[in-house]
């Protein structure tokens, strides 16, 4: 369990925008603002939902964006 850590530092060599807990903040596709070819998922991204809540740093959601962005790459 992993409650309260902080995202890789390796994030912050991207210098793009981060939230607090050190993610990169990523479109509704999970790519980064500005790089449409390069994502980030799990722990290291901030998504917001349909909703506009953001999305937990949970495995069932990483799962999800895994296979949506597999698929993204595969097409």
């Amino acid at each position: 369990w992993a409650a309260g850590n902080q995202a890789s530092h390796l994030l912050q060599t991207l210098q793009v925008p981060q939230d607090k807990q050190g993610r990169v903040i990523v479109e509704n596709d999970l790519s980064i603002k500005g790089y449409p070819h390069i994502y980030v998922i799990g722990d290291a991204g901030a998504c917001r939902g349909k909703d506009q809540t953001w999305l937990p740093a949970i495995a069932p959601v990483a799962a999800q964006q895994g296979r949506y962005v597999g698929n993204v790459i595969k097409n």
